[in-house]
Parts: structure tokens; C-alpha cells; sequence
């Protein structure tokens, strides 16, 4: 597997951590449109993949990959099985340093704790990420980030936490002509400010 740009005089392989997060952007895009079996090879191939990484940023990589394998077991309805693996994701979870300035890595890491629910778990990742992507000058991930971060506080009940970060991610979702997520930050922040500034919520 290899990666090709025009002029560079060759290809680049691509490292072990780069390999292991294609195969899991594949199997969340797979699972986003419920093809299960597919999305399954593609996160069975990731945690493959990983084995080859440095010891360090095994333990994370692992956490990261059974935490997708378990939002796959709970869309397909096996509970049991899901619970099994959010125990094991969970205990490998150390966040090391040696995953913290991969944007991608915690962007993934964000998601699917918060789609499973786990939202102060997802807190640091949000954070992290946010931070990177702010870094990096990528406005539509940064708003995208942002969003999340402060549905997060939102579900944990830290709703003067939630609305900074939501009224930033709003800012860059208005100047998104159509964006769809619009609507959904918009209930957000009205549930941020509704007990503060009920007027503001309302509106």
C-alpha cells in the first residue's frame, strides 16, 4: 500500500499509524451507511494493522478499534457483544502522549466515545482535537469539533461550559451556506442557555 503525489519522483508507504486509521475512516464510512459486514473487515483489518505499531501507541490503537467494533455490535442490535468490547476498549484506554497531536486520531476517539454515549470520556479528546484543528486553520473541522465539545458538556449537565464553544461552532456553521449540522447546534445551545438566558434560548 502506497502513496503517490506528481513530481515527488516516487512513492511514499505510508507508516503503520496511517495505514490503521485509513482502515478505520473506511469501516466508519461503511458503518454510516449500515453495510456491517463490510465495516466489520475494515476495523478486523485496522486491529491487524495495529500489532505492527510501537509498543506505546498500541493500547490507545487498540481502545480506539473496539470502541468502533462496539457502536457496530450496538447497530446491529447484539448487546451482549457490545459490552463485552466497551469493557475491553475501556481498560486499554490510557490516552498516551504519543497519539495527542494526531488530529485525526482524536477527532476518531471523539466520535465514537460521544456516539456511544461516553461523554465525558470524549471531553479531552474534543479538546485536544479542537486545539489541533485551530492549529491547522481548518474551519469546517473546527466547527464540527467545537459543536461536539459542547454537546458533550450539554449531556453532562455542564451547560455554561457547552455554550462557548457552541455559539464559536455556530459563528463558522452560519458562514456555511446549507450546512446541515446547523439546525442540530442550534438545539444544542438553546439547551445550553435555557435555564441562564432563556430569552436567548428561546430565540
Amino acid at each position: 500500500m502506497g502513496m503517490c503525489s506528481p513530481g515527488d519522483g516516487g512513492c511514499k508507504t505510508p507508516d503503520v499509524s496511517e495505514m490503521y486509521l485509513v482502515f478505520l475512516l473506511r469501516g466508519m464510512s461503511l458503518l454510516k451507511r449500515e453495510e456491517y459486514a463490510s465495516a466489520e473487515r475494515a476495523f478486523q483489518a485496522a486491529l491487524v494493522v495495529m500489532r505492527a505499531m510501537p509498543p506505546e501507541k498500541a493500547p490507545d490503537g487498540r481502545a480506539l478499534a473496539l470502541y468502533y467494533m462496539t457502536l457496530l455490535r450496538v447497530r446491529q442490535g447484539r448487546d451482549a457483544e457490545a459490552r463485552e468490547m466497551r469493557e475491553q476498549a475501556t481498560a486499554c484506554l490510557v490516552s498516551d502522549p504519543s497519539w495527542a497531536q494526531n488530529p485525526l486520531f482524536q477527532g476518531l476517539m471523539a466520535g465514537v466515545l460521544s456516539a456511544l454515549g461516553e461523554y465525558r470520556r470524549a471531553i479531552p479528546f474534543c479538546e485536544q482535537a479542537v486545539q489541533l484543528a485551530a492549529e491547522q486553520d481548518d474551519r469546517v473541522t473546527l466547527a464540527e469539533l467545537l459543536s461536539r465539545l459542547g454537546s458533550c458538556y450539554v449531556r453532562i449537565g455542564l451547560r455554561d461550559h457547552a455554550a462557548v464553544p457552541l455559539r464559536e461552532g455556530l459563528k463558522i456553521f452560519r458562514t456555511l451556506s446549507g450546512d446541515p449540522r446547523l439546525p442540530a447546534v442550534l438545539l444544542d445551545l438553546g439547551n445550553a442557555l435555557r435555564k441562564a438566558l432563556p430569552a436567548e434560548a428561546e430565540r
